[in-house]
């Protein structure tokens, strides 16, 4: 039990604890519920007793597991499994990675919702240094309850936070709260947007219309909408 409670306050902390959560507590839950089922189910339970003496007594794990790594090795060989080879379209799009890339002297200081700091630190990491990620306790509660969450929660010191730390772009989620404050404000305007993520540039000081010199950027996802106002300031990097 103590095992099992270390990985689900490990879980809770970060979502990427959760897989080694589930694997610590699968077998500690089927052998807690073994005992319920087989009064539940006897005849069932009796049954698969007797598979389970078959299955050993044929050393099936010794054949099954080695032939199972060898036709995964073959399929991945010949491309007919996809495996994920980089972080592209799980949080942070390809579309938006490569806008930043485009623009990396842009993201200097940068805000982003935390479910895309991973995928930032991973694409661009040093060039481009996150505000967070989700590694929430390496970030302690007082960024995160103070500084962070006013921003994205939509909270009342947003702009306070974001002068703050003269943050010149931000990277959000598309249905994050904050994207709608970014939307309405004077000081920020959109340079990309898709289904799963939404690009703001902060304006200059002098409030000028962003009308006035932006570049379009085709994109092959219709639903993508790239503009960027050049020679637009920010704050700059310490």
């Amino acid at each position: 039990m103590v095992l099992l409670a270390f990985f689900l306050h490990e879980g809770l902390q970060s979502q990427r604890h959760m897989n080694l959560f589930a694997i610590v507590a699968a077998p500690i839950v089927a052998r807690e519920l073994t005992p319920f089922l087989a009064t539940l189910w006897p005849r069932l339970h009796v049954r698969w007793l007797e598979i389970g003496r078959q299955q050993g007594a044929l050393r099936s794990p010794l054949v099954y597991f080695p032939l199972l790594c060898v036709a995964l090795m073959v399929l991945s060989l010949r491309h007919a499994v996809s495996f994920p080879e980089t972080l592209d379209d799980l949080q942070l799009t390809r579309g938006a990675a490569e806008f930043i890339a485009r623009h990396e002297d842009r993201f200097r200081r940068p805000f982003n919702t935390d479910g895309l700091g991973g995928s930032l630190i991973y694409r661009f990491w040093p060039r481009v240094r996150v505000f967070v990620d989700d590694r929430v306790s390496i970030y302690g509660d007082d960024f995160m309850l103070h500084r962070y969450f006013p921003v994205a929660w939509a909270g009342r010191s947003w702009k306070k936070v974001l002068d703050k730390y003269r943050v010149t772009a931000a990277v959000v989620a598309a249905d994050a709260q904050c994207t709608t404050l970014l939307r309405a404000s004077p000081d920020w305007e959109l340079a990309y947007q898709d289904k799963k993520n939404v690009i703001f540039l902060r304006r200059d000081v002098s409030g000028e219309p962003a009308s006035a010199g932006r570049a379009w950027f085709a994109s092959e996802d219709r639903m993508n909408a790239i503009f960027f106002r050049r020679g637009a300031s920010g704050g700059s990097v310490e």
